[in-house]
């Protein structure tokens, strides 16, 4: 690789903007002779994040990392030095002539991102084309303005192959283009395009380059909408749609307005309310909320007005209000979401709904009250049912106080001192419970065992008692329960630095230190853990139960095929237990 001169480097930094760099990433705000933001390299609450442009140099006070703007480059991107001078030379129109040191990592980026940008012009062009009047004429009825349209880069896809002849035609290789979500191979071997018949939105990253794309049917295709799957530079769950739009509004201290989908966005947008964002058809995240605490103190939870619609914000609340963040919601009318609830009503009547904003008991209890007669007996106890998760983990007494009255004020037959009573009754239930999702695999369980395993050298004891390393079924979970049980024989307790010593494989020794740092707040009551066990042991009983339909299913089973079979469903329909 040929080594950039000094002069070279020197004019790169001097047209780079260090301030306007970082402001990409993080909400910056004047102290003292400089700025403070919170770092966009770690999670936190209190910003500990400067940045001084008269020396040009940022740092981190809570995570230690610092530098000047090729570091900043370097550290947000992942890339080398050499990576990043080229990066920050093409964003200021330095011309560096190709040489050899581009890693092949960032060799394909580079290539992702210039054929993402190549298919959302073409996908825009053909919106306004003959080919998308159906879809135009689709967006109208919505009520989407042109200026809209421009302002986001809507698309259109229209099939027969256009986005596939233009690579073609443009030379650009097809593996690329199939790696980066833009064409697939069909069941012939054949490559067509990977969207068609859609309305197409590209996503954004905070430097306004497109990274992927969503695309939404204008028929009945199934599924009505497509997401670009995950590629080198995509990822759905640590992105968020219209956000490199959204961080720069007028008003960078005002509230960011998050709702569930493209089209949700683009009415609120047009209503002129410019701090809004949607999730990528996926539940929100934790890398999200951390995201957008970047940029806002207050969210706004803009979901439809609907069972799955209050279940995730039931779910938002939670991981936004736990990266810090002040979190309300809106009462929209039932059935109703922000884009069908502005086109009948107006943006009037949404600013209203807006500055109207409440907090989750708030919106928690509206939508209970909708659902159930709280003038019948069964309404009544819907009603508290439906309450009850939110209240039970309510820590804040004040908050918890005002509202048991205002329970009690609803005339539902019963006191407040029942009511304290009947929630904390409610959370020891709970505590009792094994909390593990059923849709979680048995890896995620056995991982999650471990780590308390890795915890609590008491915990790890009785596991081993109940659990041996070769019933872990993921083979990450096997090599370090193994280790730490034979740390436990050979040593007669346990110690983590032997442990540590005695991984040498790199994947998983990078597994074991996420365990070892990762903070549970799972129960550690020995009934919860041992219902852990059962639910790994019970999982595997299924597994078996299913090996076994199939030889009793072929005819002839052996008698000791039969008995095991027939004591696994006895078990498994509340008989004896085998996972004693």
């Amino acid at each position: 690789m040929s080594r950039l001169s000094e002069d070279l480097i020197e004019e790169i930094k001097n047209r780079n903007n260090l301030l306007d760099l970082v402001s990409c990433y993080v909400t910056l705000k004047k102290s003292g002779k400089g700025y403070q933001g919170l770092c966009p390299f770690h999670s936190e609450r209190t910003p500990s994040f400067s940045v001084s442009p008269d020396k040009g140099l940022w740092y981190c006070f809570g995570c230690g990392t610092g530098g000047n703007v090729f570091d900043f480059v370097k550290k947000i991107e992942n890339i080398s030095f050499y990576e990043a001078a080229r990066t920050l030379a093409e964003k200021a129109g330095i011309e560096i002539p190709e040489k050899e040191g581009f890693s092949e990592d960032y060799k394909d980026k580079k290539n992702l991102y210039s054929l993402n940008e190549l298919a959302a012009s073409f996908y825009h062009w053909l919106l306004f084309q003959d080919s998308g009047k159906e879809a135009l004429s689709y967006l109208k009825k919505r009520k989407i303005s042109k200026e809209t349209l421009v302002k986001f880069k809507i698309g259109y896809a229209p099939g027969s192959n256009r986005l596939l002849n233009l690579l073609k035609k443009k030379n650009y290789s097809f593996e690329m283009a199939l790696s980066g979500g833009l064409i697939r191979v069909d069941g012939n071997g054949q490559y067509r395009d990977y969207f068609i018949g859609r309305v197409i939105f590209p996503i954004f990253d905070l430097r306004d380059r497109v990274i992927g794309f969503g695309g939404r049917s204008t028929g009945d295709a199934i599924p009505k909408y497509l997401n670009t799957f995950e590629t080198k530079i995509f990822n759905k769950g640590k992105n968020l749609y219209g956000l490199n739009l959204a961080r720069r509004r007028e008003n960078r201290a005002s509230p960011l307005i998050l709702t569930e989908g493209y089209m949700d966005l683009l009415s609120v947008s047009q209503s002129n309310m410019e701090g809004v964002v949607a999730s990528l058809g996926t539940s929100l995240t934790e890398e999200q909320a951390n995201l957008l605490r970047k940029f806002t103190d207050e969210v706004i939870l803009a979901y439809d007005a609907d069972t799955a619609g209050v279940s995730a914000t039931g779910r938002g609340i939670g991981l936004l209000e736990s990266a810090g963040l002040s979190v309300k919601a809106l009462i929209l009318p039932e059935g109703k979401d922000p884009d069908l609830y502005i086109r009948e009503e107006g943006r009037e009547a949404f600013y209203k709904i807006v500055e109207n904003r409440v907090e989750y008991f708030t919106y928690l209890s509206t939508w209970l009250e909708r659902k159930h007669d709280l003038s019948t007996r069964e309404g009544k106890e819907g009603f508290l049912k439906g309450i009850e998760p939110f209240m039970s983990n309510l820590e804040d007494s004040l908050r918890r106080n005002e509202y048991f009255k205002i329970i009690e004020s609803k005339n539902l037959g019963i006191s407040e001192k029942e009511l304290v009573s009947r929630f904390s009754l409610y959370k020891e239930k709970k505590k009792l419970k094994v909390p593990v999702e059923e849709r979680k695999s048995p890896a995620d369980t056995e991982r999650l065992l471990l780590r308390l395993m890795l915890q609590d050298i008491e915990i790890m004891k009785k596991v081993f008692k109940k659990f041996k390393p070769e019933e872990f079924s993921d083979s990450i979970c096997y090599k370090i329960a193994d280790s730490c049980h034979k740390n436990l024989n050979e040593k007669k307790d346990f110690s983590v630095d032997e442990l540590i010593k005695s991984i040498k494989d790199d994947q998983i020794r990078k597994v074991l230190a996420e365990m070892l740092l990762t903070d549970d707040d799972y129960p550690r009551h020995e009934e919860s853990i041992l219902g852990m066990i059962k639910t790994l042991k019970d999982k595997k009983l299924k597994e078996r139960q299913k090996e076994l339909e199939l030889i009793v299913a072929q005819g002839k089973p052996s008698d000791e095929i039969n008995k095991e079979y027939q004591q696994i469903v006895r078990y498994l329909k509340g008989g004896k237990s085998l996972s004693a």
